[in-house]
């Protein structure tokens, strides 16, 4: 058991005493507790397979990713646990590196991933061509990601009253949908969920049929929008930059977010990089 303090950082990995170590930042919000026994059992079985990765502070090590595997030796009555020891990494490079472990894993809640995409755009002001990069995924997905988290925090309610747990792939298919509609479609998937994707779809052509604006009849009060789109493309390398410039300065944001998103996602699906 390693009492000493290390100075090397490498991909080598060294027993620790589970004593040791600490849980900092986890962008995981909860566990499966049955996937922790089963974890833990394996372990007691075949040992650890793969080494969990910490930083130093102090006398202690901080888990940058690995919770689930800590967790599940702490269960498995393990004194010590493989480790590979790095320098402390700053605050978004460390939501990085979980989010990427555990979404290549497969093992990150929906919600947890667009809380921190969305983290990372609005507290951290990384552009989405950033996130994009260092996650490996495109630009209109991050767009739709962060769009689904906008959809999760509205309905909460919805969701919690319901007891409705929506993935992100859910609520891409919801954020067109009104109040009214998405109870109706979420009551009905929570009666047949073998046809939830079928139920959320039709509700989302359902609501893609109705006026985005509201019936003059019903509100006298007309807004008027002008907006400018400016679109320069690079065949050469395959680029594009566009912009979209709000007039009238009073343009709804939804729209606004709607028609980039529109845009970015019909260059990126025939082969361009999006330059903004």
């Amino acid at each position: 058991m390693i009492k000493k303090k290390i100075e090397i950082y490498s991909d080598e990995f060294y027993p620790l005493s589970i004593d040791r170590i600490e849980i900092d930042l986890n962008i995981r919000s909860n566990y499966d507790e049955e996937g922790i026994i089963e974890l833990s059992e394996s372990i007691k079985k075949y040992g650890l397979l793969n080494p969990i990765r910490v930083y130093e502070k102090d006398d202690k090590y901080v888990i940058i990713f690995g919770h689930r595997r800590f967790l599940a030796c702490q269960r498995a009555g393990r004194n010590s646990i493989n480790c590979i020891i790095s320098q402390k990494p700053d605050s978004v490079k460390n939501i990085f590196l979980q989010l990427t472990e555990n979404f290549q894993r497969e093992e990150i809640l929906s919600a947890d991933f667009e809380k921190y995409i969305n983290m990372l755009k609005y507290e951290y002001k990384l552009s989405v061509k950033e996130i994009a990069e260092k996650m490996n995924k495109s630009e209109g997905y991050l767009h739709r990601v962060i769009k689904a988290f906008d959809t999760r925090e509205k309905n909460k309610e919805i969701f919690t009253k319901t007891g409705f747990t929506p993935t992100t792939h859910d609520l891409m298919i919801l954020n067109n949908c009104d109040e009214e509609t998405m109870k109706e479609a979420i009551n009905m998937v929570c009666e047949n969920p073998g046809d939830k994707t079928k139920i959320l779809e039709k509700a989302s052509k359902e609501c893609s049929k109705k006026p985005r604006i509201n019936n003059v009849k019903e509100n006298k009060d007309v807004i008027n929008y002008e907006l400018k789109i400016k679109i320069s493309k690079n065949e050469y390398e395959k680029k594009v930059i566009f912009n979209l410039l709000d007039i009238t300065k009073n343009s709804d944001k939804d729209l606004l977010f709607f028609i980039e998103n529109s845009i970015s996602n019909y260059f990126i699906d025939i082969g361009y990089m999006i330059n903004r």
